[in-house]
């Protein structure tokens, strides 16, 4: 059982390295491109493990049924438009801004005053339509973490040993 638990975890580390690399390649269509599959996957993978300890227990097949909310098949959708069927559904925007004060931005040392500039890169289709891809993302990430905290929680309450 906690191989399971210890895989999605796993995964879901490996998915947040993934989207650290995504966003530092958000400025090259190509690269981002490449790796946003990836990172779907990797948040697929994560809900593989969860629900391969769960169907190992075998007692919360009802709860994890509901877990299986909008949100996420829209995620999974995504996902296999990405890497089953090749599709795009994502584009990028030039982003600006003026007059920023002195300091860091976006990892770069800026002058008072400077304008900085950057591509941000959102969802143009599906439920996510319109939203910043890496904050969908980072979202699925936060929502998966919270779902490994319960499924372990849960399979505690029911005596599994995780």
């Amino acid at each position: 059982m906690s191989s399971f638990l210890d895989n999605a975890l796993k995964s879901l580390n490996r998915a947040s390295r993934m989207l650290d690399d995504l966003a530092a390649h958000s400025h090259s269509g190509e690269a981002f491109a490449d790796r946003l599959p990836y990172v779907l996957d990797l948040l697929a993978g994560v809900r593989r493990q969860l629900d391969a300890a769960v169907k190992e227990c075998g007692h919360l097949s009802g709860w994890w049924k509901d877990q299986w909310t909008p949100e996420r098949k829209a995620l999974s959708e995504l996902r296999n438009a990405q890497l089953k069927r090749l599709e795009t559904s994502e584009a990028p925007r030039s982003q600006t801004r003026t007059n920023v004060p002195a300091g860091e931005w976006r990892g770069h040392r800026v002058s008072e005053g400077d304008t900085v500039s950057w591509i941000e890169w959102y969802f143009v289709d599906g439920r996510y339509e319109g939203q910043p891809v890496l904050s969908v993302l980072a979202g699925a990430l936060d929502d998966l973490r919270g779902l490994i905290d319960e499924v372990r929680i849960r399979l505690h309450a029911e005596g599994v040993t995780t």
